[in-house]
């Protein structure tokens, strides 16, 4: 079956000026039902790999983002189909999916199976339909008393049949025709009905989990089909995008109705037109002015804004087709938006960094959002390394404008928590280094006496080495003299209690050699060289350096960044 939309939620931009459904969830609801959760990784779909997010703990874990734009896609063409008058079928006969299928159903009035997919359902509908015939027979004879004609047990056989063929057809006792479009949860365990489908090519809609593959179904939305929480979520977006198209379309109806009923007849509507024409009334002969909002304007204001498309209705109809006012009015929306989410929990995120060209001048920022996912969404990411070029040139720079907007743009608060700035004083290089998954992320100033040194490819590499070591090692300061004395003292307070009742000579040598522990723990110069397994100091190492380009090298200062260690303190 050809798929109508990318699999991965992707649209062109010509699809994307043609949506019209906005989702009235983000990727923070979805994580709290637990949409993210997908199987054991050695009960996986190959097919699913682009859909997910990581491994943990042996379960793989869905990219939510990417399920958040596939059940927008799914969302516009429900909304579509059932505009037109169509109709869904809803199946899934899992006990997770019975419940919350039947309710979502009846709710938006359209089809639904949950108990058992009977093989034919659609393929050999007018079986079915005998089936349903039979069903009406017998509930009209127990309505009316014809039944009692029968013996007792005629009786009782018939109710059983009725029973059982209501249990089994009752959601789709309506159904004349074949379904417009079908929603299924777990297409594995409801392959027959995906089967049927697909040979009557009735576009589908369904859950796919990790173990599934999501080729078989046209608007596939990746997520755990097993969690009730996570079904239920999914159905409740379904429900509403249905309910709000129906509603739409019965009012068309009911309007076509309306007018059809009320049009004058032939003989009336000549009879007007010989009469004359009534003058206009003062109060209606000025005309109002309203501009045609196209969507070729709606287009250009959602690239400009990257904000949603009924979103840029409105600014648009607002500002009367004012491109510029339009702007405004989103930026404000914006602004309002951040303002309802700041109280909201922003402790994940990445540390960000920047080294101006000459590597004289670097920043290193940390920037916080709400969810692991965000942290590692490309916007996100490519926002951060914004903010941290934009503190490198100008430490005092307002990013409340572009916060909010990213907000806007993201759906999460997102705080810029702290950031530093270094500048190199005389001859010396400054380099970062970001740790894996951005969560650790380190800025040094190296010095040099020479200006030659600096730019020997042996002096680069030993400055890198030297991030390297302050990532790993987790140091408080670079050397011993420039540890707070404060906490010395505790230090020191600390080992004389550890060693009380000691003999006296003995306290003040093992007092000082705990300390001594502690300055080759904490101290830069005094740790070990991780890169050799440290078996030298770093400072032996950089004195190895210096000697051998003929050089005065001292490490001057350095930032560490962690994610969160501001929260904490």
């Amino acid at each position: 079956m050809e798929s109508r939309v990318p699999r991965d939620g992707s649209r062109s931009e010509a699809d994307s000026k043609q949506r019209k459904t906005v989702l009235s969830i983000g990727v923070k609801e979805l994580l709290e039902a637990g949409v993210h959760f997908g199987h054991q990784t050695k009960r996986w779909n190959p097919k699913m790999k682009k859909f997910i997010f990581d491994a943990r703990n042996g379960i793989y874990i869905i990219d939510l983002s990417k399920t958040l734009a596939q059940l927008e896609a799914a969302c516009d063409f429900l909304a579509k189909t059932v505009g037109k008058g169509g109709r869904v079928l809803f199946v899934g006969t899992k006990k997770q999916a019975q419940e919350a299928i039947k309710e979502s159903a009846k709710s938006c009035a359209q089809l639904y199976v949950t108990e058992r997919w009977l093989g034919g359902t659609l393929t050999n509908l007018k079986t079915i339909k005998r089936s349903l015939g039979r069903l009406k027979q017998i509930e009209k004879m127990d309505a009316d008393g014809s039944i009692n004609n029968y013996v007792k047990q005629e009786q009782s056989a018939l109710r059983r049949e009725a029973a059982r063929l209501f249990k089994n057809l009752d959601g789709i006792r309506t159904m004349d025709s074949l379904p417009d479009a079908m929603f299924v949860v777990d297409i594995k365990r409801e392959h027959n009905a995906v089967a049927e489908a697909r040979r009557l090519k009735i576009p589908i809609v369904a859950i796919v989990d990790t173990n599934c593959d999501p080729d078989l179904v046209d608007f596939p939305v990746a997520g755990n089909d097993d969690a009730i929480r996570s079904v239920r979520l999914i159905l409740s977006v379904i429900m509403q995008t249905i309910t709000q198209a129906r509603a739409e379309y019965d009012a068309k109806y009911a309007r076509r109705k309306e007018q059809a009923a009320t049009e004058p007849s032939a003989k009336e509507s000549a009879e007007t037109a010989q009469a004359p024409a009534p003058a206009p009334a003062a109060e209606t002969a000025v005309s109002v002015y309203m501009p045609e909002i196209t969507a070729a304007l709606v287009g250009k204001l959602r690239e400009i804004t990257n904000a949603g498309l009924m979103d840029c209705k409105k600014a648009l109809t607002e500002s009367q087709g004012d491109l510029d006012s339009a702007v405004d009015i989103l930026r404000k929306r914006g602004v309002a938006t951040a303002a309802k989410r700041a109280g909201r929990e922003a402790k994940e995120g990445v540390i960000a960094q920047h080294i101006q060209p000459g590597a004289r001048v670097g920043v290193l920022a940390e920037i916080n959002c709400e969810t692991d996912f965000v942290a590692k969404n490309e916007t996100f990411r490519a926002f951060c390394d914004e903010v941290a070029k934009t503190l490198a040139a100008n430490p005092s720079a307002d990013l409340e404008a572009a916060r909010t907007a990213q907000i806007a743009k993201i759906g999460e608060n997102i705080k810029i928590s702290r950031h530093q700035r270094l500048e190199v004083q005389g001859n010396g290089l400054i380099a970062a280094y970001i740790h894996t998954g951005a969560k650790v992320g380190v800025l040094v100033e190296v010095g040099a006496g020479q200006e030659s040194t600096v730019a020997n490819d042996t002096f680069k590499q030993l400055v890198r080495d030297i991030t390297l070591q302050i990532a790993a090692a987790n140091p408080i300061a670079v050397s011993r003299d420039q540890v707070d004395p404060a906490i010395i003292a505790k230090e020191k307070e600390i080992a004389e209690e550890q060693v009380k009742g000691k003999p006296p000579q003995a306290i003040a040598k093992i007092v000082e050699g705990k300390l001594e522990k502690y300055f080759q723990s904490f101290c830069l110069l005094d740790q070990g060289f991780v890169k050799q397994n440290a078996e030298i100091t770093v400072k032996e190492h950089v004195a190895g350096i210096a000697k051998q380009l003929a050089d005065e090298i001292v490490i001057r200062r350095f930032i560490r960044f962690q994610v969160g260690e501001s929260f904490a303190a």
